[in-house]
């Protein structure tokens, strides 16, 4: 029997992504590409230690993200206005060089130096980057990876994807139909999103 799960929206305003994490199984189910010094996605197989550059989805807007907190299950949402509010704010706070892997450790030699939100998905850098499953609004990353031990374990494929450290306030959709209107009903905890 299929568990009807509780689906909630990130609250911009009182959000804020303080780091980023290298991961095996990304939640926003699109993994990075790492290139070399050829302009190409090479899928792991380094051709050139020159550019060390990995690119990824950071947010994926507007798509659904199952969270499980113990014996709670629900989803979460970042629609486009947040994943900018978000993006922006990670930035005007300085907080490019903030990286940990697996959520846990903190990790060194890792810089954001490209960032930016679709507005196109016909026509944006992650298609010719190779990039798959984004969409409009959504957040991609190029991030410089300085560190050899990094970069060593980037090539094993210790890591598949980006994934974000957030502290997020949730506004729960209660889609109660009346009069065609959908009734959007705020939550009093803040939930550690990644």
């Amino acid at each position: 029997m299929d568990k009807k799960l509780k689906r909630y929206n990130i609250v911009p305003s009182t959000s804020d992504v303080f780091a980023v994490s290298l991961v095996d199984a990304p939640a926003v189910e699109s993994n990075f590409i790492a290139l070399s010094k050829q302009k190409q996605p090479i899928n792991f197989k380094i051709q050139s230690e020159e550019k060390r550059m990995l690119y990824g989805v950071a947010l994926r807007a507007d798509f659904d993200i199952y969270r499980c907190y113990g014996e709670e299950e629900f989803y979460i949402n970042f629609s486009k206005d947040a994943v900018r509010r978000l993006m922006t704010k990670f930035m005007k706070n300085h907080a490019q060089n903030n990286f940990t892997t697996d959520h846990m450790d903190f990790a060194q030699g890792l810089t954001v130096v490209e960032s930016w939100i679709v507005d196109n998905v016909d026509n944006d850098k992650a298609n010719n980057l190779g990039l798959e499953n984004f969409s409009e609004g959504s957040w991609i990353i190029g991030v410089k990876v300085d560190d050899d031990e990094m970069w060593q374990s980037v090539k094993e494929g210790r890591w598949c994807g980006f994934s974000v450290e957030a502290f997020c306030d949730l506004e729960e959709i209660t889609k109660e139909i009346k009069n065609n209107e959908f009734r959007v009903g705020l939550t009093p905890d803040d939930v550690h999103a990644y």
